[in-house]
């Protein structure tokens, strides 16, 4: 059955180092074990928080918040863009 959620896609913009948005993804990882798909292009960098967002918090706003502070204090820009997609349960 497929459910309907809602998911984020976080796009960096391609004046954005690299290296500084590959640090914040490890910072994710290595303190609080998030992982997520991630994509490239002529617009840069794209985090896909859909169904391959994990996270070990209780619900997603709190994961959310996380991700948004962690980038905050690495100083990147970023866009967050909401939209639905189909999740298969």
């Amino acid at each position: 059955m497929a459910v309907e959620r809602m998911g984020a896609t976080i796009r960096f913009p391609p004046t954005e180092s690299a290296e500084k948005i590959q640090a914040a993804k490890g910072r994710l990882y290595d303190q609080a074990k998030i992982t997520f798909d991630t994509g490239y292009g002529l617009d840069g960098f794209d985090w896909e928080l859909d169904w391959s967002f994990e996270h070990p918090y209780t619900d997603r706003d709190m994961a959310m918040t996380f991700v948004k502070n962690t980038l905050k204090e690495a100083n990147l820009e970023y866009q967050i863009i909401y939209r639905p997609y189909q999740d298969v349960e």
